[in-house]
């Protein structure tokens, strides 16, 4: 079912963040944009999944918004970007966050 394929890409994600760990990669905030950012379940699902909390930006384009500052730089402009993003926060959902933890911590002997 469509639950089940978005834990197990939920899960891949987490263990993708594990062995960067494990490589050395510092730990930073997890963001999350274009289409699926949009959904606040798809994300309670990902940041309980995760065990941590994932920041949505605004601007939901941020490829293109990237694309338009490089040619700013491009032609000698300055533009501040950071002037009109801001941030939300979407935190694990408390009844789901366990049940993740649990299961994946007995999966994998993390």
């Amino acid at each position: 079912d469509a639950r089940a394929v978005l834990e197990m890409a939920g899960i891949t994600a987490r263990r993708m963040f594990d062995h960067m760990r494990l490589a050395g990669v510092r730990d930073a905030e997890i963001y999350a944009t274009g289409g699926w950012s949009r959904s606040r379940a798809l994300l309670e699902l990902r940041a309980s999944i995760f065990g941590r909390s994932i920041r949505v930006l605004s601007e939901q384009e941020p490829a293109v918004v990237g694309a338009a500052l490089l040619a700013a730089e491009g032609l000698g402009e300055s533009v501040d970007f950071s002037a009109g993003v801001t941030t939300r926060t979407v935190d694990p959902a408390p009844c789901w966050l366990a049940f993740y933890e649990g299961n994946y911590q007995a999966y994998f002997n993390a």
